[in-house]
């Protein structure tokens, strides 16, 4: 007997409460993503002062009721920045993401549909990319374009776009042979329908699963930049830039480079939280039934063991000490200083002073 439209309407109404979330993770994290992005949109409204502008006299005023995260070295109060620094940072990680994945989505996808020589180009230009470490690559073209949010730009799209057309290219191979396409193609629909009607929308699942992800390491990676000079200018507040403006003072005024910090920490947790839940929910959205329909098996401490290490972003510290390890551990949560290899700068913000380092690691991103 074939199936009413009722029939096959159940599993799409199944899958789409799925796709919208009943993991608490999943809540926890896009509520903090929207609660953080609402912030940064009405700062002007809800902060009525300045983030640029200097006030001597009370420089590096400690946490108090008129000034809740304390002031910087010139009198700014470090709340309003953190929070116009907001704008920035969420800029950062939203445009390092969707300009490569556009420019990955359409090479990934030209090369696997029509191969040949397109695929031979555009391969020969991933292996290219590939070659040099991310972070080398970036800082490299960041330092022959100047620095600055445009020049930024720019070179995250020039390395991190072959990362999202290796996955199209990957996943356009593996359904190019499938029925429905060959059935498209028979029917003598344009090569332009065939991929972006027919194949796109099965293919990209994995693209925007990697894109979650990438958003938090893009945002580590302008802080980092920033951090060293190449990235935002002064006075524009920037978690990276009010880090690097305040170093000097994390021994005896914590709270200047503390607060910086743990905004990207938690930024990045909350972008994790959310991966993980959609990137599964995602997944079984796109493919249906076949995929479990619940998440409660996996254990809990799966769960955030994964947002930590996402979180965390390949970072490698080396304090010497217990309590060290602990503000290291922030640090490489909050990708303060080297986004592949914190250092611990952080590390020293709550008074740990004596550090060892073994000879630094080569790593990618």
């Amino acid at each position: 007997m074939s199936a009413t439209p009722s029939d096959l309407l159940v599993p799409a109404r199944r899958r789409v409460r799925l796709f919208a979330g009943t993991d608490w993770s999943m809540r926890v994290g896009l509520a903090g993503i929207a609660l953080l992005a609402l912030a940064a949109a009405l700062a002007p409204l809800i902060l009525p002062g300045d983030p640029i502008k200097l006030n001597l006299a009370e420089g590096l005023q400690p946490p108090s009721f008129a000034h809740w995260f304390g002031t910087d070295q010139l009198g700014r109060d470090v709340l309003t920045r953190v929070i116009y620094g907001a704008r920035i940072d969420l800029q950062i990680g939203a445009i390092g993401v969707a300009i490569p994945l556009a420019i990955g989505l359409v090479l990934g996808l030209l090369a696997a549909y029509f191969g040949g020589w397109v695929d031979a180009l555009i391969g020969r230009l991933i292996d290219v990319v590939i070659a040099f470490p991310f972070l080398v690559l970036v800082i490299a073209i960041v330092a022959m374009l100047g620095p600055g949010l445009i020049n930024l730009y720019i070179a995250v799209t020039l390395v991190s776009w072959v990362l999202y057309a290796r996955i199209l290219r990957g996943e356009t191979l593996a359904l190019k042979r499938r029925d429905y396409v060959l059935a498209a193609t028979s029917l003598g629909y344009s090569h332009l329908r065939v991929m972006f009607r027919h194949i796109l929308p099965n293919a990209i699942a994995p693209a925007i699963v990697f894109a979650m992800s990438d958003f938090a390491l893009d945002v580590q990676l302008g802080a980092t930049l920033s951090f060293f000079g190449l990235g935002v200018r002064p006075p524009t507040p920037e978690w990276g830039l009010m880090i690097a403006e305040a170093r000097n003072f994390m021994l005896t005024e914590p709270w200047v480079v503390l607060f910086p910090g743990l905004a990207i920490v938690v930024l990045s947790l909350f972008v994790s939280l959310t991966f993980m839940v959609f990137s599964a929910s995602l997944l079984y959205f796109v493919e249906g039934p076949a995929q479990p329909e619940k998440f409660g098996s996996i254990p809990r401490a799966l769960w955030w063991a994964t947002a930590a290490l996402t979180t965390i972003g390949y970072g490698d510290t080396y304090p010497i000490t217990v309590l060290g390890r602990i503000f290291a551990a922030m640090a490489a949560l909050g990708g303060i200083g080297l986004v592949a290899m914190p250092t611990g700068i952080a590390g020293a913000l709550l008074g740990v002073r004596h550090w060892s380092f073994p000879p630094a690691k080569t790593s990618t991103r």
